[in-house]
């Protein structure tokens, strides 16, 4: 039966299991359940069986266990009485049913609604940020202030450059996609193309941005992908500086990297000096679309850079002092993924 089964005596041993669940428990028979399910030594707290001795009736609980490979999953647990000729309730049959998969998916669901919701309000700033543009670009033109128009454009391009990113990432993490890997695809020389592209608006923001690329072999990587993901990284970086309200930093500051490993790895880094993670958010970082800009930002990025180290088989990790500055790392086999 697609479902785990077994019965259980008085003492909460199990008596009998069914085939699928010795597949995934294991030989469990004459153990306590509580151990059986989740390696407990003492009957878990609300327990539906103990309910069932003694009451008689069916009980239902959400329960999570361990499998014997010590995989987590979901359970929705019933417990039914089995009873003798008198009525008397001898043993207590177990019915659980492996719900992680629907937990996934539900949880995917209302992280994704809590994106959209989150990337509709930041759209709706960016979009009052673009009218005020056109309203100095319009005012520019009828005063025939060069200086106004050119503020005003500025202002307009800025935003829509926002826009552009903030629906990009949304579309990268929301649809599947075919990483289109390639032959000899350096990552240092994306990394020094981010470096050019942020260069200007590092420099506008008052803030220094250095590249480090030391000689990496080309590799198989997606190169798209591989930009994305730095640009991601570059783009928090400087945000981070952007939004440190730290008095005793005279210059900020953001170090990209890009080198080998003895073991042919490619590790791309992205340093910065600004506001940090604090202590209490970092099991967020990676889920729940983790941003430390509030209404500014959206947290998408992070999961564009987490999917894209997946994508190359490839691993991310951050290191970070809170109000100093933060440092996330990227390393990917050298010859990338296969397909």
């Amino acid at each position: 039966m697609p479902v785990y089964m077994t019965v259980q005596d008085r003492s909460y041993r199990i008596l009998e299991a069914n085939e699928r669940f010795r597949q995934d428990f294991g030989d469990r028979v004459g153990e306590h359940c509580h151990r059986a399910y989740k390696g407990r030594e003492n009957i878990c707290p609300g327990c539906p069986v103990e309910r069932t001795f003694v009451d008689g009736q069916v009980h239902s609980s959400e329960e999570t266990v361990v499998t014997r490979d010590g995989r987590s999953a979901s359970m929705i647990v019933h417990s039914v009485p089995v009873t003798d000729e008198k009525g008397y309730v001898t043993s207590v049959m177990v019915v659980s049913t492996n719900i992680t998969e629907v937990k996934r998916m539900q949880r995917q669901l209302a992280l994704m609604g809590l994106a959209v919701a989150g990337t509709a309000h930041r759209i709706k700033n960016l979009l009052m940020g673009l009218e005020g543009g056109i309203f100095v670009v319009n005012t520019g033109f009828e005063t025939r202030d060069e200086a106004t128009i050119a503020e005003g454009w500025e202002m307009v391009e800025r935003n829509v450059g926002t826009v552009s990113r903030v629906v990009k990432d949304l579309l990268y993490c929301s649809k599947e996609r075919e990483p289109r890997f390639a032959e000899d695809v350096n990552p240092g020389a994306v990394v020094r193309e981010v470096h050019e592209l942020f260069r200007a608006r590092a420099q506008a923001e008052g803030i220094e941005l250095r590249a480090e690329t030391n000689t990496v072999s080309p590799g198989r990587f997606d190169r798209e992908a591989l930009q994305n993901l730095v640009t991601n990284l570059v783009a928090n970086a400087i945000d981070a500086c952007r939004f440190d309200p730290s008095p005793d930093k005279h210059e900020h500051c953001v170090t990209l990297r890009c080198f080998s490993t003895d073991a042919g790895e490619a590790v791309i880094e992205v340093e910065d000096n600004g506001v940090g993670i604090p202590d209490d958010a970092e099991h967020k970082v990676f889920e729940n679309f983790f941003s430390t800009k509030g209404t500014e930002g959206t947290g998408l990025g992070l999961l564009v850079v987490q999917k894209v180290a997946e994508e190359h088989g490839g691993s991310v990790s951050y290191v970070s002092n809170p109000g100093r500055g933060t440092c996330f790392r990227v390393v990917l086999p050298g010859a990338g993924r296969s397909q």
